[in-house]
């Protein structure tokens, strides 16, 4: 079952499954954007008492994630010439935390092998190292990317 009670909280668990939960608020889809997300997750999980690498995962999660729709922004600019926004959310039962990013984009977002002189294209592949993601697509709301860390596959 999905909730959805913020645009990036949609999590296939009931929201009272998980204890711990928080939604940042939406921030400006500009580079800028990547810093400030990422010291505020980890300064949220840091409150929650996560381990320490769990919270060093996340880190590098989300501003890979974030800066997947700054990219994403950069080659797609709005037609409105309105700023896109994106917002953050975590979910946590204190053995692992999903990072979900939600962004009004269009695409679907893709691993790619990226060549050893690419500077870019490694986001996802990263991503997948340190744990699951999927995404799900909100039909003229854009999409949510949910990245799973410190959960065991079943």
């Amino acid at each position: 079952m999905s909730t959805s009670t913020a645009p990036g909280a949609v999590v296939t668990q009931q929201r009272s499954e998980w204890p711990l939960h928080t939604y940042l608020p939406p921030l400006g889809v500009i580079p800028e954007v990547v810093h400030t997300a990422r010291a505020e997750v980890t300064a949220i999980l840091h409150i929650w008492g996560l381990r320490s690498s769990l919270i060093e995962d996340a880190e590098l999660v989300v501003s890979e994630l974030v800066t997947n729709s700054v990219q994403q922004a950069q080659r797609e600019p709005p037609v409105s010439g309105t700023l896109p926004i994106l917002q953050v959310s975590l979910f946590s039962d204190r053995r692992g935390v999903v990072v979900c990013v939600w962004d009004p984009l269009p695409g679907i977002p893709e691993e790619h092998a990226a060549d050893d002189d690419d500077e870019g294209g490694r986001g996802l592949t990263l991503v997948s190292a340190f744990g699951h993601w999927d995404y799900e697509l909100l039909p003229h709301r854009g999409k949510v990317v949910r990245a799973w860390l410190g959960f065991r596959a079943a």
